[in-house]
């Protein structure tokens, strides 16, 4: 991906390689022992090549949903562009649904929709943004809840509380899913929008679905370096007022990284009560900073992506003038 970045900015140093470098370091290991590093340099690559092939954004999307399901949300943002929308469609359903179908033929029905009904079925993790109020009460109040490991291989709280903040968690889902949807509405009735317009879009779709999962795992928020990357390669097409927006994001995105890997694997411990009450609540302070970040970050990408992707208003004197 750091070659792709170099190819795309012209083969000299850029501010979008500097960044992808600092990203990886500064979220430390995750990068290296997570998978979820796959599907987000697929989707900063989509993003990359959109415009210029966008078949091979429609392929590289199909095979990140095939992957992890979730880059199947942005196909609508890269269909958006109306040239592209033959080429790019075409190759996600190749590649997405040949992927799938390989899958159904070799694993069955019950194997192809599992990562479905796991992800529905499980608890709510400890680092998502529902369990902060509850982890923010345990750190007062220990022995009210208990944090242990599920049979979904992930540490999850238990304790008064949890069902009501599933439930929430539920909801802010299908608002989110619908925030979405919305601003892809805006992006096919806005079609001429710009590379960076949609490359806002992305990196809103990708921390909508960050933000709203009740199993927020520390890996996700690799998820979103991989198109702010492929964003930054597109900053000099960008408008006077659009670059610092560019510039911000990636910054706060750092900074992200960085309390990410504070709360997994440095603080991990202490956030799981086995190095004392002071840890349980410095790592829980960490995590509830990092956490409300997130949802900053995730406002703003909104914004962003929804004022760029803004209608014109016809020039009824131009239109006089050609008439």
């Amino acid at each position: 991906f750091t070659y792709a970045l170099w190819r795309s900015t012209g083969r000299r140093h850029d501010t979008s390689i500097d960044f992808w470098l600092i990203f990886v370091l500064l979220i430390g290991p995750l990068s290296y022992l997570r998978f979820d590093m796959l599907p987000a340099v697929l989707a900063g690559g989509a993003l990359l090549a959109a415009r210029r092939k966008p078949w091979v954004t429609g392929a590289l999307t199909g095979l990140g949903a095939a992957i992890k399901l979730w880059p199947a949300l942005l196909i609508g943002a890269f269909l958006s562009y109306k040239p592209d929308r033959r080429p790019a469609g075409l190759a996600f359903v190749i590649v997405g649904f040949g992927l799938a179908l390989i899958s159904l033929i070799f694993g069955g029905w019950t194997r192809l929709i599992s990562p479905l009904t796991w992800q529905s079925d499980r608890g709510l993790q400890i680092e998502s943004i529902w369990a902060t109020p509850l982890m923010l009460a345990r750190a007062a109040s220990p022995d009210q809840w208990l944090v242990d490991i599920s049979q979904y291989q992930a540490y999850e709280i238990f304790g008064p509380g949890v069902n009501v903040w599933i439930v929430i968690s539920n909801i802010a889902t299908l608002l989110g899913l619908s925030m979405i949807i919305l601003l892809t509405i805006r992006a096919f009735r806005h079609s001429g929008s710009t590379p960076v317009a949609i490359g806002f879009l992305v990196v809103a779709t990708v921390a909508i679905m960050t933000i709203t999962n009740k199993t927020l795992s520390p890996q996700y928020l690799l998820w979103l370096g991989g198109p702010m990357a492929a964003l930054l390669v597109l900053r000099p097409s960008a408008t006077a007022k659009e670059q610092p927006a560019i510039n911000r994001m990636a910054g706060q995105l750092l900074i992200l990284a960085l309390l990410t890997q504070l709360v997994y694997p440095l603080f991990y411990d202490g956030y799981l009560g086995r190095r004392g009450q002071m840890m349980i609540i410095l790592s829980t302070v960490v995590t509830a900073i990092r956490n409300l970040a997130l949802v900053v970050f995730t406002v703003e990408a909104c914004w962003l992506a929804w004022r760029m992707l803004a209608v014109p208003v016809p020039d009824h004197a131009a239109l006089t003038r050609q008439e």
